[in-house]
């Protein structure tokens, strides 16, 4: 996977008074990680203009709610949809029950 060039950090200039023959390659080679690459400071721009995208962004994976308000009301609809349960199988059970009372009276 090659970069784009504008991700790519700028090489820094000799100077003229240091004739080294020193490989720079560790200052021209990107990160390899890619929260080093976000971090860097010719993608400072980019970091604020995503930053006002962020808000918005937010806003329309929680259905205009907060992050908070909206796992809130799943952790309130869940509660309610296990009591649907609870109370549905307990109805059953009632049911199956009388049923067998009704079946053991008539066989008296």
């Amino acid at each position: 996977m090659q970069l784009p060039p504008w991700m790519i950090p700028k090489k820094k200039k000799r100077s003229k008074n240091n004739d080294n023959s020193q490989n720079d390659d560790a200052t021209t080679s990107p990160p390899a990680n890619g929260l080093e690459l976000y971090k860097q400071s010719n993608l400072r721009n980019f970091r604020k203009s995503l930053s006002l995208c962020l808000t918005l962004h937010q806003k329309t994976m929680f259905n205009g709610q907060t992050e908070d308000n909206h796992y809130d009301k799943r952790i309130q609809q869940r509660t309610l949809k296990r009591q649907k349960i609870a109370e549905a199988s307990q109805q059953k059970k009632y049911i199956a029950a009388t049923k067998l009372r009704r079946g053991r009276v008539e066989k008296l």
